[in-house]
């Protein structure tokens, strides 16, 4: 099966992510918890309140985090029987048989598959350029072939 991921996802740059994530977190705690039990003066507004940026900083970096993981689910793939893809607006794996298909339209970022009985597009605008390229040369093939089948 060819398979195409939607967005590139460096998992170097989600490794640093979490790593200042749990940096920034932990030294943040620490920082209010070391303040809470120093006794004498605890001023949070005179100077202390660098450690509430770093806690915000390290709740920030885990959204990052969570984003592109969320992000790094997405992707088409295909083999000589079937299409599977989950793209940013399917909440699930949608799964198409090439038998199925009737009729593509193929557009500038989107592809209309006309099956047997119903219309499914594809949105492929956050696809890189190559992979929108291999996409398309896929979905020509299989028009080739249904007009061959359907003259």
């Amino acid at each position: 099966m060819e398979r195409i991921q939607v967005y590139k996802i460096n998992p170097i740059i989600n490794f640093v992510s979490k790593s200042f994530a749990v940096l920034y977190l932990v030294w943040g705690v620490w920082g209010l918890i070391s303040l809470y039990f120093t006794p004498g003066k605890k001023t949070f507004l005179g100077g202390q309140i660098s450690f509430f940026g770093y806690i915000i900083q390290g709740i920030l970096f885990f959204a990052l985090v969570y984003s592109n993981l969320k992000k790094g689910r997405y992707f088409i793939e295909w083999d000589d029987k079937q299409i599977r893809y989950l793209l940013n607006h399917d909440r699930q794996v949608n799964t198409i048989q090439i038998s199925e298909i009737t009729g593509v339209s193929i557009k500038l970022y989107e592809i209309i598959l006309q099956l047997t009985n119903t219309e499914k597009t594809l949105h492929i605008e956050l696809i890189q350029y190559k992979d929108i390229k291999r996409i398309k040369e896929k979905f020509e093939e299989i028009k080739e072939n249904n007009e061959l089948k359907n003259p």
